[in-house]
């Protein structure tokens, strides 16, 4: 939707412009290039403060933020046609001097993304962006009146104004857009919450609120917790590793968010060596400023490393091991069937030891289960994860309790028999073996073998990198 309001505004505006330099004089291109210049340049001044202002309009600011796309786009679209009209002389060489014109925009588009989106974005948050590009089209402007020929009036009233705006930009910008991050998150909720943690780079957004959750892209992505006593973000899930898997020692994570998985993992009694593919190195940043994880990052058991989980994989075909490990995102975001699809699943496969199971989240989606059961054969659900294998899961309450008794996490024990509370929330995890062969409902069942997840989600589409999972799908209320 972005993409299609910035090429209709860049058509339209390159239309009008064509049509201007058809019927208009040499001077009236001229001024209409600079006034197109500033406009699209004042829109972008305007853009981060009426979405940090508006966002209580709930999904009426993609509206608004289309439209300002729109704008920015009709008014630099303007641009190519008044260049062609003021610079091109209709001579025998015209076509020559179009096509290199034209050959400088396509240049200057591929390496104005290129540079923006990997270099710029990893340097700069989105409201220094915003105040660079506003500067940035403002020299523009001043390049074109150096250029034209125009009255002396009128290069000091045009780059007095140019000048004008981008010192309002480096001074309203900051202050008028200083919230818009918590505003497009909360929506004007009444549960609205400010941000401790803004970490801004190529790979995306991730803040963290006064509840200590975590947000990737504007996205729950977990909780700062790894206590299964406080178990507010389903730490249940890397606590159970010693239930599927008699000695996980060597593990591979897939995904790192806030680190309270790993942290969970990495302190397993029974595990030697934890990676982690992490794609976005800001996790590694945030974590380091949370007690809680941040000896993950000197523990030796850890290895992080900075890439796409599926292209690791790719890249290291001798790998293996005993135990994978995927807290997938939510199933209907951009590029998750990467990670649900039979073709990731195979490939997970082929980097499974012998009796290795591949733990990942489905976030409840009845596509991703099935999948999974098809693809390995053997497992269950376990809360809203599958565990899945290639060979029948040894499933060993009482070995999980053992291993429950005896976690420590920086040194300290979590739990402690001897205390009744502690010793309830053990009897529980254990009574969850009954599960195994219950009939009760979905949300009453931790434990859901394949045989009956087939069954549950007979008829349902399984995931394949060709139909993309849910991604378009869900967003048209068709999953």
């Amino acid at each position: 939707m972005t993409l299609s309001a910035f090429l209709v505004g860049l058509a339209s505006g390159a239309r009008q412009a064509g049509q201007h330099c058809a019927t208009g004089s040499r001077e009236q291109a001229i001024r209409r290039a600079i006034a197109g210049l500033m406009t699209g340049s004042l829109v972008g001044f305007l853009f981060l403060p009426l979405l940090d202002h508006l966002a209580w309009l709930d999904r009426g600011i993609l509206g608004l933020a289309l439209l300002m796309v729109y704008l920015v786009a009709r008014c630099w679209g303007t641009l190519l046609p008044y260049l062609a009209d003021l610079g091109i002389k209709a001579d025998a060489s015209s076509g020559m001097h179009t096509a290199f014109l034209y050959l400088a925009n396509i240049l200057g588009a591929a390496a104005g993304s290129v540079l923006t989106g990997f270099v710029v974005m990893d340097r700069l948050g989105l409201i220094a962006l915003a105040v660079a590009l506003v500067g940035a089209g403002m020299l523009c402007v001043i390049l074109l009146i150096a250029a034209a020929k125009v009255s002396e009036r009128e290069r000091l009233a045009y780059g007095g104004m140019a000048l004008a705006l981008s010192l309002s930009a480096i001074f309203f910008i900051p202050r008028w857009s200083c919230c818009v991050l918590e505003s497009l998150q909360w929506k004007g909720s009444a549960l609205a919450k400010p941000f401790t943690h803004v970490i801004e780079n190529r790979s995306g957004i991730i803040t963290v609120d006064t509840d200590r959750t975590v947000f990737g892209n504007g996205m729950y992505d977990g909780h700062f917790n790894v206590d299964l006593k406080n178990d507010n973000n389903g730490i249940v899930r890397p606590y159970a590793l010693s239930l599927f898997h008699p000695a996980p020692r060597d593990v591979l994570m897939i995904g790192l968010s806030s680190a309270s998985w790993a942290q969970v993992i990495a302190n397993n009694p029974a595990v030697r060596t934890l990676t982690v593919i992490e794609i976005n190195p800001g996790y590694a940043m945030l974590i380091a400023q949370v007690p809680e994880v941040a000896s993950l990052l000197s523990n030796p058991k850890v290895t992080i490393i900075t890439n796409d989980g599926r292209r690791w994989l790719n890249l290291n075909p001798k790998r293996h091991f005993d135990a994978i490990v995927s807290n997938t995102t939510w199933y209907f975001r951009a590029n998750v069937t990467n990670l649900l699809s039979v073709e990731f699943f195979a490939l997970v496969k082929d980097h499974l030891n012998p009796g290795g199971i591949f733990f990942y989240n489905t976030t409840d989606s009845a596509r991703a289960q099935r999948t999974g059961c098809l693809v390995f054969g053997n497992g269950a659900r376990f809360t809203n994860h599958m565990v899945v294998s290639p060979a029948p899961i040894a499933w060993d309450f009482q070995r999980w309790r053992r291993i429950l008794e005896t976690y420590r996490i920086d040194g300290q024990p979590q739990f402690n028999p001897s205390r009744s509370e502690d010793s309830v929330l053990l009897d529980k995890a254990e009574a969850m073996a009954a599960s195994l062969t219950s009939t009760a409902p979905y949300d009453e069942r931790p434990i859901e073998p394949c045989s009956d997840v087939l069954t549950r989600t007979a008829g349902k589409e399984i995931m394949t990198d060709d139909n993309m999972g849910s991604e378009w799908r869900y967003f048209l209320g068709l999953d």
